[in-house]
């Protein structure tokens, strides 16, 4: 068997609809349909040979009898192409977002944990690692134009979105046959740039295309005693005899001319969906089917040996296998793991095209600005609640209520002043009151009296972001344009809000009478 690898990446938003979802939301599959790509190619093909060549046995080859089948295209992580992540990999349900550690469930025991799969993308690395495939969409909302007027009208200007494939994202597919003399024909068809999908003259579909040279594909199948592993690395439409839709054992028995009585099924974790297609030709949508989903797993029981299968299979198994359906891996490498372990993508590697931010006028600017510290301040706000809650959690206080409301009315009035020594003179001033000071005295926040400690922040307000354990390394960006917090005007600001909200809950907790 032999491949050529398509890598194509989006310079527009990839619009590939799915059935389901709702009415005025047309939702993309978040992968490049083997269907598309055989049909942007075989339309290729007629629009170089002319209408009359799809009668040849070229054509046919090619397009219609699964000799040539055109794999799905899934994003690359690190200069590899990934499949759909196995359902049998999972993770505890409650799980931190930042757990890495990945399970086999098929050799789990029933602890009576929930765990959920995986999902999407990945790719099996070296040491039992996994890395994942970290896609975006993108949404956008449209308006029904009539076509004569090119506008919205009363009675037709219906509101529908797009959800799609973002720009800026990168996909393999492989388009692969038995001859190599046809992937020659389909490499000599490929551009440099495809419309794909749907949606072209709204501003969607646009890809750049790269093809390899024809090479063999290469991979092993681990041998095992009776018990083996398939994983779907695409959907699967399957019938049994009655030409109902079938299961994995109906599949599998086509392909090696048995019956499905010589599998036995130990274990599965599968999902089904509604699948469907649209024929340009025809301008009608093709028949709509149930499939198995990619990424199903079945434990099966067998007199076949696993290369058998493997040899056997890899034509596809099922239905519409020229359009990249029935794709199956025999015995994957990641079965031989109990657990695995989650690594972080290279960043750089699903997002190949490189996005250029348009230049802003100051007015634009302006605005961006006035957003980043909407931003910004809403961040350190939270911080201000949660370090004021530290504090007075282990503060001891001996202050009267009309201490501490005294303290916060001098507070404000230092917010509003430009005289930067208000309440370091109110604070002084209370030394010279005996019993205000005393109270004073016997009172602490941070291990320190509260006047020393209010002190110490007015004269070096940078360090309030210690005293707030705020890392200011981390704060929200917009348009990747950090805000700076480093003035030390922006610092005081926040250590007059601090000392107003440590002040507003000791006096809630009560301290003298």
């Amino acid at each position: 068997m032999k491949r050529l690898r398509l890598t194509l990446t989006t310079h527009e938003p990839l619009l590939i609809t799915r059935l389901q979802g709702d009415a005025n939301t047309e939702t993309s599959i978040d992968f490049v349909a083997g269907s598309v790509l055989r049909g942007w190619f075989a339309g290729q093909y007629l629009r170089t040979n002319g209408a009359a060549s799809a009668s040849t046995p070229q054509f046919t080859q090619l397009f219609l009898d699964g000799t040539t089948r055109f794999l799905n295209g899934y994003p690359v992580l690190n200069e590899q192409r990934s499949t759909p992540t196995a359902m049998a990999l999972v993770r505890e349900k409650d799980a931190p977002w930042n757990a890495t550690i990945v399970e086999n469930q098929l050799t789990l025991d029933q602890d009576g944990n929930i765990r959920k799969s995986l999902g999407g993308y990945s790719v099996l690395g070296p040491n039992a690692t996994l890395t994942e495939a970290q896609q975006r969409t993108t949404i956008t909302v449209h308006t029904t134009r009539n076509r004569m007027l090119g506008r919205a009208r009363k009675d037709d200007g219906a509101v529908f979105r797009y959800e799609a494939i973002a720009a800026g994202q990168t996909f393999q597919a492989e388009i692969v046959s038995e001859n190599a003399d046809l992937l020659q024909v389909v490499s000599a068809l490929a551009a440099p740039t495809m419309l794909l999908g749907g949606a072209h003259s709204a501003g969607y579909g646009l890809v750049s295309a790269a093809v390899s040279a024809v090479e063999p594909i290469p991979g092993t199948v681990t041998a095992t005693a009776k018990k083996l592993v398939i994983q779907l690395e695409s959907d699967l439409i399957a019938r049994n005899a009655h030409g109902l839709p079938g299961n994995i054992k109906d599949a599998l028995a086509t392909a090696l001319s048995t019956t499905p009585d010589a599998f036995d099924l130990t274990q599965a974790i599968a999902r089904t969906e509604l699948v469907g297609g649209f024929n340009n030709t025809w301008e009608l949508p093709v028949g709509q089917d149930w499939a198995i989903k990619r990424g199903s797993v079945f434990e099966i029981e067998t007199a076949f040996d696993a290369a058998e299968i493997a040899a056997k299979c890899r034509n596809g198994v099922g239905e519409r296998t020229a359009e990249g359906y029935g794709v199956v891996a025999v015995n994957p490498a990641w079965m031989t793991h109990a657990a695995l372990t989650l690594t972080d993508a290279d960043a750089a590697s699903n997002e190949t095209a490189e996005i250029q931010l348009p230049t802003l006028s100051a007015v634009e600017q302006n605005f961006i600005n006035r957003m980043q510290r909407n931003l910004v301040a809403e961040w350190l706000d939270r911080a201000v609640v949660i370090a004021a809650q530290t504090l007075t959690k282990n503060a001891r206080n001996r202050l009267s209520n009309s201490q501490w409301a005294r303290l916060r009315l001098q507070i404000r009035q230092q917010q509003q002043t430009t005289d930067a020594k208000t309440l370091e003179r109110y604070l002084e001033g209370t030394k010279q009151r005996k019993s205000a000071d005393d109270q004073f005295r016997k009172s602490r926040i941070s291990g320190k009296d509260p006047r020393v400690w209010m002190t110490t922040l007015l004269q070096e307000p940078q360090t309030v972001w210690q005293a707030m354990e705020a890392d200011t390394t981390q704060l929200p960006t917009l348009a990747g344009q950090p805000i700076g917090v480093a003035q030390d005007g922006f610092a005081k600001k926040y250590a007059l809000r601090l000392m107003d909200e440590v002040c507003r809950l000791m006096a809630k907790q009560g301290g003298a009478a």
